[in-house]
């Protein structure tokens, strides 16, 4: 009898204890829940209770560019006459030290470009239907106007104001890079002997007449140079270079002045 009320009670039993432990889990867990959600102790509230977000940290703005060193001295692989198919067969591949922008993209200069104040290479002068030369050869530009250096050059590169910008120039050659030169330290833009762009090549860059000291070194500035080299400034020549200035000279050579010949 004993043991068929145990059997009976053990059913019920069993359920309750489950829902117990179900009720006891769920009330841990709010709880638990609840303490996360509290602020420890070296954590003041905010006004209103509310805990106070952490503040991002500002990030230190990136470095700027040195602009002075927009240039560099690379070894370029030059593929001449590359744009001209009629001429593969004599294409000529060199290596030589060029200028190049940081990205490695060569620099060139352009014949016609006698001024640099005056290029020939705008925006408005088209090589195609649809193409400028500015589009296709693309200016170097300063915007601040500082002239640059560049490492293992002696000669710093100058900036000209003309109606491309504030264009990079090296002894007189405004510099210049190609849209179609699409691997880095590789130039398919120069055209040989035939022209008239050219890889700008430091050794062998010739400077401008218009960069050209004057014709006469060795006059300094400001001083008018001497009709006559041997005399000097603002001494009117003599007559007859032998007799002082001021005395006339003897109609007889052989005679002294003012005595009449025998």
């Amino acid at each position: 009898m004993k043991a068929k009320s145990f059997h009976k009670l053990r059913g019920p039993m069993t359920l309750k204890c489950v829902c117990l432990l179900i009720l006891l889990a769920v009330v841990m867990t709010h709880s638990l829940t609840v303490f996360a959600a509290c602020p420890g102790d070296g954590q003041k509230k905010a006004k209103g209770g509310k805990t106070p977000q952490a503040t991002s940290v500002a990030k230190a703005p990136p470095a700027k560019n040195n602009s002075r060193n927009a240039v560099k001295l690379n070894t370029v692989v030059v593929i001449a006459n590359s744009a001209n198919p009629a001429t593969l067969p004599s294409q000529m591949t060199t290596e030589q030290q060029a200028l190049t922008t940081p990205k490695g993209s060569p620099l060139y200069y352009y014949d016609p470009d006698t001024d640099p104040k005056k290029p020939i290479c705008l925006g408005t002068l088209m090589l195609a239907t649809s193409v400028t030369c500015t589009a296709e050869w693309p200016p170097l530009l300063q915007p601040d106007g500082n002239s640059l250096t560049v490492t293992g050059l002696s000669e710093e590169l100058a900036v000209t104001k003309n109606d491309n910008g504030q264009q990079v120039t090296f002894k007189g050659h405004l510099l210049y890079t190609y849209t179609k030169d699409q691997m880095p330290l590789i130039a398919i833009g120069d055209r040989g002997k035939s022209g008239p762009w050219h890889i700008a090549i430091p050794s062998t860059l010739a400077l401008l007449p218009s960069e050209k000291p004057s014709a006469t070194p060795d006059i300094p500035v400001g001083q008018k140079p001497s009709a006559t080299p041997d005399i000097p400034v603002g001494q009117k020549p003599s007559a007859t270079p032998d007799i002082p200035v001021g005395q006339k000279p003897s109609a007889t050579p052989g005679i002294p002045v003012g005595q009449k010949p025998t």
